[in-house]
């Protein structure tokens, strides 16, 4: 994982704040895009995206607008970030979305590069698969 991408920070902001309007009914693209400073169209996208993964619904008309399907402290920024972005991988070596490994690695198994940065991913992805939009929503 190299940061995260544009979207993906789109998409955890539209969630923080959809997370502080939780319970408040639907909230319309124009003010979302407003509070997150997200392009519409590509918020659009984004929610829509997040819509079909199962975290929001919609409803349409003048009372419309996004919303949580879950209370904010059942979403995991984990959940999220791999929706968006895909596997939380900290070094190629330790394989991805496309499977990749050291190449040049005589010895992968043993790499002490191999084996700290698989530390560091399995405490990144701890922290991130317990921290949920509540924690955002303040």
């Amino acid at each position: 994982m190299n940061g995260l991408t544009k979207k993906c920070q789109y998409a955890l902001r539209a969630l923080y704040f959809l997370a502080r309007e939780y319970g408040n009914g639907p909230v319309l693209l124009p003010r979302i895009s407003a509070q997150t400073h997200a392009p519409a169209e590509f918020l659009h996208t984004i929610l829509l995206e997040l819509k079909n993964a199962g975290l929001l619904d919609s409803r349409r008309g003048p009372q419309g607008g996004y919303y949580l399907v879950m209370p904010p402290d059942r979403v995991t920024l984990g959940r999220v970030i791999r929706l968006i972005d895909g596997p939380l991988v900290t070094s190629p070596c330790l394989g991805g979305a496309d499977d990749r490994r050291c190449t040049e690695c005589p010895q992968p198994e043993t790499c002490l590069t191999r084996l700290l940065m698989n530390e560091v991913q399995e405490a990144i992805s701890a922290i991130m698969d317990r921290t949920t939009l509540s924690a955002g929503a303040v």
